[in-house]
């Protein structure tokens, strides 16, 4: 009975259908290359399972798709169990190359250790080089460009230490570095650790953090802003209700947003946000203000926009927040001119409502 039974909750079928046409297009050259595949059933596997994934068609059996692949073979459930396999472990390492393909600074680094591997040192400066130029050019100051820094300063070493052992080497530079990227990291799931907290109730524990905030104290790190901005985060937390925490915050969210990649700005504006709920619950209707000067930044910066897109929750927040304030004239604006971003399938309703 197993060649009747459908093709049906499986991860591979799970996974095909949450790949856009663009995905599937790009997975179908993969496929098709032989560097990384050189089995033609898996590409007409690929072919059967694509179609009726977007013809939203009920998956055929086993027995079916078998014989149309294998037509002068019995049907096999073992075999027809590793052409599965076999075809999912293709697809994760497809989306694993996209994801490195995508960061163009990562590849970069990890063709410079290629060469320095194979011995080609001219190769290697010319490669860090473009990541440093990169790099500087680039507003993003948070901790994944130290982390890349870092790695940078790290491949230097490597090459330095084999070129000319006796020179002075870059040793205190990627120490420092290090620290930067560790502080940053460390403060920022702090503050993750801490918000998640004060809505689940939850009981984390935050080792070496009186450290880690006296050292900074002492060694003037808060002129870096991926530093000082979740420091100041991190005490807003922890003491809701001083508002100079909360003020000092908000003045250095608005002050360093560029420094930040799209989602974790977004996650820091929404975070500011969710506090400033919380006051409005607990009485403090000022912070309806505070609320608003966050969305209508938020906006002006596209931060509060995920590829182009405004959620209806956020629409119907942010129109809240302008009438609890009185700028009716501005929620008029704001309501007709973002209209159009919201999703296709909710913008009639929400815009009426």
């Amino acid at each position: 009975m197993e060649n009747k039974q459908k093709i049906k909750n499986s991860k591979l079928v799970e996974v095909l259908s949450n790949l856009s046409r663009k995905e599937q297009n790009a997975l179908r050259k993969f496929l098709q290359s032989p560097y990384f595949n050189q089995r033609e059933d898996v590409v007409q596997f690929y072919e059967i399972l694509v179609k009726n994934i977007n013809n939203e068609s009920e998956l055929p059996e086993k027995g079916v798709v078998f014989g149309k692949i294998y037509p002068n073979e019995r049907f096999s459930d073992q075999n027809f169990r590793l052409l599965m396999s076999y075809l999912f472990k293709l697809i994760e390492h497809f989306l694993a190359i996209q994801e490195i393909l995508e960061d163009e600074t990562n590849l970069q680094l990890k063709k410079a250790a290629s060469y320095r591997k194979h011995k080609m040192p001219a190769f290697v400066r010319r490669n860090l080089k473009k990541v440093v130029t990169d790099l500087e050019k680039s507003p993003l100051r948070n901790g994944q460009y130290f982390q890349y820094l870092q790695e940078v300063q790290m491949e230097q070493y490597q090459l330095l230490s084999t070129e000319a052992p006796t020179d002075d080497l870059n040793l205190q530079n990627i120490a420092d570095t290090i620290d930067i990227s560790y502080l940053t990291q460390k403060l920022k799931q702090t503050c993750t650790l801490l918000s998640h907290q004060s809505v689940y109730q939850s009981d984390y524990e935050v080792g070496f953090l009186s450290e880690i905030l006296k050292y900074i104290e002492t060694r003037n790190l808060l002129n870096i802003p991926a530093i000082n901005i979740y420091y100041h985060c991190y005490f807003m937390l922890l003491q809701p209700d001083n508002e100079n925490h909360f003020w000092t915050f908000k003045q250095l969210l608005f002050q360093h947003g560029s420094k930040f990649s799209t989602t974790e700005i977004r996650d820091l504006y929404t975070l500011t946000i969710n506090i400033c709920i919380r006051q409005v619950n607990a009485g403090k209707m000022s912070y309806f203000k505070e609320a608003l000067d966050l969305y209508k930044e938020g906006l002006k910066q596209e931060y509060l926009l995920e590829n182009g897109v405004l959620s209806r929750w956020a629409y119907f927040n942010i129109a809240a927040a302008g009438l609890q304030t009185g700028e009716y004239d501005w929620v008029d604006f704001f309501i007709k001119k973002y209209k159009n971003a919201l999703e296709k399938k909710y913008r009639e309703s929400s815009f009426s409502f």
